[in-house]
Order: structure tokens, then sequence, then C-alpha cells
């Protein structure tokens, strides 16, 4: 009898750290999608390479249209 009550025991516990496992496993993922789903917003990586050269080429151009309009 006492045998059956452990082992019951044992597997409620083993289960309950299964499901916590499991809990904790789907939470970090939620975040992760999160994350990355905010990671494309424009402004949030200002000082990047590709933003930086873009933002060149754009002063280059309006410079080069207000010269043109000048003549």
């Amino acid at each position: 009898m006492a045998t059956i009550a452990i082992s019951m025991a044992l597997a409620l516990c083993f289960t309950s750290i299964a499901l916590l496992f499991l809990a904790v496993k789907n939470r970090w993922s939620a975040r992760s999608r999160v994350l990355r789903r905010k990671a494309p917003i424009k402004g949030e990586f200002s000082l990047h390479p590709l933003n930086l050269i873009r933002e060149e080429e754009e002063k280059i151009e309006k410079e080069r249209l207000k010269r043109r309009d000048d003549l």
C-alpha cells in the first residue's frame, strides 16, 4: 500500500515538473516571437549601416535636386 502511494506521489511530482518545463518553454518561445516581430520597426536601428547609407544617398539626391532647381 505504501509503495503504491509513493509511486503515485513520484508520478505526480514528475508530471508537475514536466508541465512546468513545458510552460516555461512555451513562454520563452512566445517572447522570442514578439521580439522578432518588433525588430523591423523603422527607427529602431537608426545607426544601422544600411540606414546610414540610405540617409546619405537621400541627402545627396536632395542636394542634386536643389542644385538642378536653382539652375
